[in-house]
């Protein structure tokens, strides 16, 4: 038997809870300027859901200020290791002012 230990986050808003098994963060965008007063960073979350299948899944994230915003839309999937250039495509999730 062949264990392994994987992040994961657990998305409990849905009945099931349903767990996203983390692959990477891919961090797109983020303050450059190391003394503004607000600071963000940007990007998407890789994940699987079932780690039987290499089926890859994403959502966009957001930090800012501290604060995790985690997209509720689920991009299309993908069955390679590393996802093509739409990976870089982020959208307003309307955090900023």
């Amino acid at each position: 038997v062949v264990s392994t230990w994987r992040a994961f986050i657990e998305h409990v808003t849905k009945e099931p809870a349903e767990k996203l098994y983390v692959h990477f963060l891919w961090e797109e965008d983020w303050t450059l300027d190391p003394f503004a007063q607000s600071k963000f960073v940007r990007g998407k979350i890789v994940y699987q859901k079932d780690l039987k299948y290499p089926v890859f899944h994403s959502r966009q994230y957001e930090i800012h200020d501290g604060k995790v915003i985690i997209s509720n839309y689920e991009e299309p999937c993908a069955k390679a290791v590393l996802p093509d250039g739409s990976l870089k495509d982020l959208w307003d999730l309307g955090t900023t002012n």
